[in-house]
């Protein structure tokens, strides 16, 4: 009889221990899989009709670079390295570098009318993986371009991210400096009805 209740423990233990070992590299692999990064910034300031400064800022740059550029959107683009789905859940991401910083247009006939302006990024930002090395590489799955655009706004500070995948962009409205941004003591007591 206590020999059963020890193998019975045993077990038990060793199934806990295997649930928790599924559940941590279920986790690590979904975690992997969906990793992102901030990889630049970007705000504008409007110095005519449909022309902007540019303020970018990289992971590289400690200073944002300024650009003047024509247009109602912007765009950046990269190089892109994607690995393979089980190198990535190996701890490996996927390879990119910026290589390009442009104004464009909306409409259709103005993309094709009007002057427009494009900047190299690739000098000295993070690095890919060079070609002698692509056919070699088995972690490598495919390499191609990968960008990311949207409408410019000047009441917007944009954030470049990359993934596994490649580039996309996401909003943070900038708050105005004559009001005071609502800290979390204000949040919390006007939700609960405290004070003023």
């Amino acid at each position: 009889m206590v020999k059963l209740v020890k193998l019975t423990f045993a077990l038990s233990v060793l199934y806990c221990l295997t649930s928790f070992g599924l559940l941590g590299l279920m986790v690590q692999t979904y975690s992997r899989l969906t990793f992102e990064e901030p990889i630049a910034t970007v705000t504008f300031v409007k110095t005519g009709e449909m022309e902007f400064e540019a303020h970018l800022q990289t992971r590289v740059n400690a200073e944002p670079e300024v650009y003047p550029i024509r247009g109602d959107q912007w765009e950046i683009g990269a190089d892109f390295v994607k690995l393979k789905p089980w190198a990535n859940v190996l701890g490996l991401d996927a390879y990119y570098k910026l290589d390009r910083f442009a104004g464009r247009y909306s409409d259709i006939v103005l993309e094709n009318t009007q002057p427009r302006v494009a900047y190299d990024l690739s000098t000295g930002i993070a690095g890919s993986v060079p070609d002698f090395l692509m056919e070699y590489n088995f972690f490598a799955d495919t390499e191609y371009g990968s960008g990311a655009y949207a409408e410019i706004d000047v009441s917007t500070r944009y954030t470049v991210y990359r993934d596994q995948r490649g580039l996309f962009i996401r909003r943070e409205s900038i708050a105005n400096d004559s009001e005071k941004p609502e800290g979390l003591w204000e949040k919390a007591t006007k939700l609960l009805g405290i004070g003023d």
